[in-house]
C-alpha cells in the first residue's frame, strides 16, 4: 500500500539527509559507524548509536571528549 501525503506532510526522501559513515576517535581508538541522526539544531546535537558494552562508550566516559570524523 503506498504512502498517501497530504498538504501537512513531506514523503520520506533519502536524498535529504543521507547518513555518510563517520568515525569516532577517543583517544588512541578509532570506530567506525553509521547509524547516527542530527537531534537538535540549537544547540546543534547528534544522537549515535552505541552497545553498552563498547569499548569506545568505555573511553568516551573515561576521557569526556571524543572527535567525530565524516566522511564525504
Amino acid at each position: 500500500m503506498a504512502h498517501q501525503s497530504t498538504k501537512h506532510s513531506v514523503p520520506y526522501n533519502t536524498q535529504y539527509f543521507p547518513l555518510h559513515l563517520a568515525f569516532l576517535t577517543v583517544g588512541e581508538n578509532m570506530m567506525p559507524f553509521a547509524h547516527w541522526m542530527v537531534i537538535s539544531k540549537e544547540p546543534f546535537r547528534f544522537l549515535i548509536a552505541m552497545q553498552l558494552g563498547n569499548h569506545s562508550l568505555a573511553l568516551i566516559r573515561k576521557h569526556q571528549e571524543a572527535a567525530i570524523h565524516f566522511m564525504s
